[in-house]
């Protein structure tokens, strides 16, 4: 899957060279311009570049790059344009990153965020930028873990630290929300090896009327599962305007559901940050 990037061929694809890095198992060739449900084809592309404050104090200053194209449909996305469109982001060029990273690292950024969409629907193009590359300060996958567990073995040679989002603490809300079967299985394998491996931030982002079936699930996993890992309670949920999701997701997050699930964190011993 890591030739899929910039090829031509005429002859038929083999099936190693068929999209599987997420567990949807599309298996289209991308080589010839196919798009799986990610909708990333044969020229994988970014919509923003920037030294970006908004992330965890410890990552701050951080030159971010958002590609295009993901594996989910959250209804809550706040980058749906480019999620349902990724041919509206500009064509992914390695040495433009490689040069705006050394850049920004001379200029005080403390790492190098990659996001999206998600990353890992970009993989193939993302281990270009890094291929004979090392980045001077830490490279940071920001990511919702919904991939294909062989993708690691492509991610873990250039990143240092894993900013995973667990989103739903059981597969109904993951797929009426996002459209993701299998989620919890997916993504509590992927944090389990992520952690084993490299320094993880797990974020969960509050969403409202989902304390009792997200939060506390995703919260008591963590305790159980990864007990000292840094955890990261997003408040920040805002609605999308004009929704016409979910109706619990057409409000606002009242103060006191971030209350709650920080209590409920430090009660059952988690490590915050923020």
């Amino acid at each position: 899957m890591l030739h899929v990037t910039g090829m031509s061929r005429t002859a038929p694809a083999k099936a190693a060279d068929l999209c599987r890095l997420c567990p949807r198992q599309c298996a289209v060739d991308r080589a010839r311009a196919e798009t799986g449900f990610c909708g990333v084809g044969a020229t994988p592309r970014y919509f923003a570049d920037f030294v970006h404050f908004g992330e965890e104090s410890c990552l701050i200053p951080s030159y971010t790059i958002f590609f295009t194209g993901c594996n989910l449909r959250c209804a809550f996305c706040s980058s749906r344009d480019y999620v349902d469109n990724p041919a509206l982001g500009a064509p992914v060029d390695p040495r433009y990153f490689r040069r705006q990273i050394t850049a920004h690292a001379r200029e005080g950024a403390r790492t190098v965020n990659l996001l999206g969409g998600e990353p890992a629907c970009n993989l193939p193009a993302i281990a270009e930028i890094f291929a004979g590359y090392d980045s001077p300060i830490p490279v940071v996958w920001n990511s919702n873990l919904y991939f294909s567990p062989d993708c690691f073995p492509l991610i873990l040679p250039f990143t240092n630290i894993f900013l995973a989002d667990f989103k739903f603490g059981n597969d109904s809300c993951a797929a009426r929300l996002a459209s993701a079967p299998g989620y919890t299985n997916v993504v509590t394998s992927n944090l389990l090896a992520a952690a084993a491996e490299r320094t993880t931030i797990v974020r969960h982002l509050l969403l409202p009327g989902h304390f009792d079936c997200c939060a506390v699930p995703v919260l008591d996993w963590i305790a159980e599962s990864l007990p000292g890992v840094a955890v990261s309670i997003l408040g920040s949920f805002v609605p999308r305007p004009h929704t016409c999701g979910p109706a619990e997701l057409r409000r606002t997050l009242d103060p006191a559901e971030v209350t709650r699930a920080v209590s409920f964190a430090r009660a059952r011993g988690l490590r915050l940050v923020h």
